[in-house]
């Protein structure tokens, strides 16, 4: 699951399987806690852009759909 992950900058992606890397990465996080807040601010911004992108493509199919129950 590594969709809107980017490596290093608001998260880790690691092998599947792949225990000692998982492990290393966890790590680095555990010793790092100003990579977990770059992290976590980093993957807020991209839930903002998400959010902002599906929202603008909900509201043009909303307005699709009230134009096609009027017309009929």
């Amino acid at each position: 699951m590594s969709e809107g992950i980017e490596e290093g900058v608001n998260g880790f992606i690691v092998s599947p399987k792949n225990v000692e890397e998982l492990t290393k990465k966890l790590n680095i996080l555990i010793e790092n806690e100003d990579l977990r807040k770059k992290f976590g601010n980093n993957s807020l911004k991209k839930i903002g852009e998400y959010s902002s992108i599906f929202g603008k493509k909900t509201e043009k199919l909303i307005n699709l759909y009230e134009s096609q129950i009027k017309s009929h």
